[in-house]
């Protein structure tokens, strides 16, 4: 008989993995043979996938990032982080919009990856292909009057994400933005109930991106926004 050899399981860091998006992205790496480990924010899920870890941390929490960066010395590396955290408001102009609202959209559309990023990069291997991916929006690439709060911030999720593909370039470790027109979730028909949903992004649609990205045929794409509609 021929010496036989492990196969090392892949691995996926999933920040914002408690989301809609998060758990149904989750669930079909989990259940395609995929150790995964993602974040929550508030109260721990109950979904429970095969060969998952839920892990708690949310910006501006020094005590959870510490806890986050204990985790990570004590796991294999991961071959790659999708970050799907995020959140959305608008509705009012710049001039009327609460300062607090305009805060929360940076927070959660800028400062998570930007928070995360120095904690994540150092648990990614740089021996084979390892991706990393933002989810951007359409407001972040151009003006959108009364959703300006919004904008900005997936704005400068986008100029980061830019960034730092370049600042890794080389290292085996490519960055992207993905920007779906709007997403086919519970959530979004909930509150979009007469406008035609088969216009929307289904969740597999997004996934096959994801699937695409960890493939060695995506090696060479880097700093790219990729944009998904109808």
């Amino acid at each position: 008989m021929g010496k036989k050899y492990k196969i090392k399981m892949k691995s996926i860091f999933i920040s914002g993995a408690s989301g809609a998006l998060g758990l149904a992205v989750s669930e079909f790496f989990c259940l395609n043979g995929f150790r995964v480990t993602g974040t929550y924010s508030s109260e721990k899920p109950k979904q429970v996938f095969p060969n998952f870890t839920w892990v708690n941390w949310k910006t501006n929490d020094l005590g959870l990032t510490e806890d986050l960066v204990s985790y990570l010395i004590s796991v294999p590396s991961f071959d790659a982080w999708f970050h799907l955290s995020g959140g959305f408001w608008g509705g009012t102009s710049f001039e009327n919009a609460p300062s607090d609202k305009t805060r929360q959209m940076m927070e959660m559309n800028f400062q998570s990856a930007w928070e995360l990023a120095p904690v994540i990069i150092p648990a990614l291997t740089e021996k084979n292909h390892t991706p990393i991916l933002f989810v951007g929006a359409e407001a972040g690439l151009a003006p959108n009057p009364g959703y300006g709060a919004y904008g900005v911030s997936k704005a400068a999720l986008h100029y980061f994400s830019q960034t730092l593909a370049e600042e890794l370039r080389g290292r085996n470790i490519t960055v992207n933005t993905i920007i779906p027109s709007t997403l086919d979730t519970t959530g979004n028909r909930t509150s979009m109930p007469d406008v035609d949903f088969n216009k929307w992004i289904k969740t597999e649609e997004f996934i096959s991106v994801l699937e695409f990205l960890m493939s060695e045929k995506s090696r060479s794409v880097t700093g790219s926004v990729i944009r998904l509609s109808k």
